[in-house]
Formats: C-alpha cells, structure tokens, sequence
C-alpha cells in the first residue's frame, strides 16, 4: 500500500496518481513503486518509478498507445507545499513481464527485491516473489 512507501512525502503524490488513472489506460493487475523511494532513499529531486503489469500479451496496435503511457507525467500534489513530483512510468503485460523474469532480466529482478505493490488487489507481486525468488 502506498503506506508502505518509507517516505511520507511521497504518499500524497502517489495517491494523486492512484487516483487520477485515466479511463482510457488498460486495467493493470499490478502497480508497483521501486527504485529509491520503495527503499527510502529518495531526495528533493528524485523521481517516482512505477511498473504496471496489464493482463494478457501485447499486439502491434496496442504498442504505440503504451508508448505514449511509457512517457514521464508530473504530478500535482494538490497541497500547497511540496514540490511536483515526476513520475517515470513502465508497463508490462504479464506475459512480457514472466518472460523478462524467465529470461533473468536484472531490471525485473531488481524491481522484484525492492517492489512495493501500490494496486495488488490479485497477490501478483507475492506470487511473482514466490515464483521467481532469487537463489
């Protein structure tokens, strides 16, 4: 949950996004916040890294609209301290996301360690941890 998150500072922004989703992306089955803010170590300056897995396997005409969702967003708080937070955004489908975890891909297994589910509602990021634990 996004209570999870270290960081208090970074628990408003984050639910600006979660609640701000667009109709017009895909449902995710799993929303995640890694690198140094799921670890606490974020600065003033740093970004928010969120990975979503989207169900099924991608096809050529979806491609460019997750591309365009690929794309960095600022994010207004709403409160009047605080900085805009910028959000690097990563989507998966589940099938890309098992085959990178297949194939040992050292993003998706540093995402694995430090992940800290924000939208799990299926224990995904259990599961995942479960299937793919590192040795």
């Amino acid at each position: 949950s996004v209570l999870s998150v270290p960081q208090p500072e970074f628990h408003a922004p984050l639910l600006s996004y979660l609640f701000s989703s667009s109709p017009n992306w895909p449902q995710p089955r799993l929303i995640v916040v890694y690198g140094s803010v799921a670890r606490g170590t974020a600065d003033e300056g740093s970004d928010i890294d969120l990975l979503h897995v989207v169900p099924g396997s991608r096809d050529l005409r979806s491609r460019e609209r997750y591309d365009a969702l690929g794309e960095d967003v600022v994010i207004e708080t709403g409160l009047e301290s605080g900085p805009k937070r910028i959000l690097s955004r990563e989507w998966f489908t589940e099938d890309e996301f098992e085959q990178g975890l297949d194939a040992g891909s050292p993003f998706l297994r540093n995402v694995l360690d430090e992940a800290i589910a924000l939208f799990d509602p299926d224990d995904l990021l259990g599961e995942y941890r479960r299937t793919y634990r590192r040795e």
